[in-house]
């Protein structure tokens, strides 16, 4: 089952309890708008990140759906500004157990499951690494880089998966012939995870609970 949270727990900057609602997510935003991070250990603090203001996403905390059967909850998200792009990533947590995180960009989904981190890139620098460069996971599946992007500012919806507090984050996308895709998110040096990766269209997700969004200057609540 996914780890519900045992205990309250309030901002160190308003003293408001704070939306935690699964010890799966490291990031909150209390009612005051600081964006609160929780260490490992249990500790609270000011995270350099910012809340998401405004979305045009479908997507919203409390949206549910499935995938290859199980059924999901979303939780919350962060959104990555990149060089050249914007992605969220939203935490989702399965009812059967389990969580992944569930990329959304320009139409696109992926569902990123975690998966560990080869041996053989624990200690190399995503950022050091050429396009093309590869390496061999311990089952000895070749793979190679496809795509890296560095990501320049972030923001949190709610509650999410993201285990820093500032920082610029890398991302690094790999592909292998025999064991489809990989992708590598490096928080901070030599801190890493790494996600087994599938595409799928929108519809394949059956969502619900969708979001009300404005589309010139008219709401329209999808359903």
């Amino acid at each position: 089952m996914v780890p519900v949270l045992q205990s309250s727990l309030f901002c160190p900057s308003c003293g408001t309890m704070l939306p935690f609602t699964t010890d799966i997510t490291h990031s909150c935003v209390c009612s005051c708008g600081k964006v609160i991070h929780r260490s490992s250990s249990g500790n609270l603090e000011i995270s350099s990140f910012t809340s998401l203001s405004e979305s045009d996403s479908l997507l919203q905390p409390g949206t549910t759906g499935s995938w290859k059967g199980q059924a999901f909850t979303v939780k919350g998200r962060f959104r990555i500004w990149l060089e050249e792009a914007v992605l969220n990533y939203w935490t989702v947590t399965f009812d059967s157990g389990g969580w992944a995180l569930l990329e959304e960009g320009y139409g696109l989904f992926t569902m990123m499951q975690e998966t560990a981190v080869p041996e053989s890139m624990t200690g190399k620098r995503i950022g050091e690494l050429k396009l093309s460069s590869e390496f061999k996971t311990e089952e000895g599946a070749l793979f190679y880089l496809q795509e890296k992007n560095a990501g320049v500012n972030i923001e949190v919806e709610k509650e999410a998966f993201l285990p820093i507090t500032k920082g610029r984050v890398m991302l690094s996308d790999f592909a292998s012939e025999s064991s489809g895709t990989m992708s590598i998110i490096e928080w901070q040096e030599k801190v890493k995870t790494a996600y087994t990766t599938q595409s799928s269209s929108f519809h394949d997700f059956n969502f619900k609970n969708f979001r009300a969004v404005s589309f010139y200057r008219k709401e329209y609540l999808l359903r």
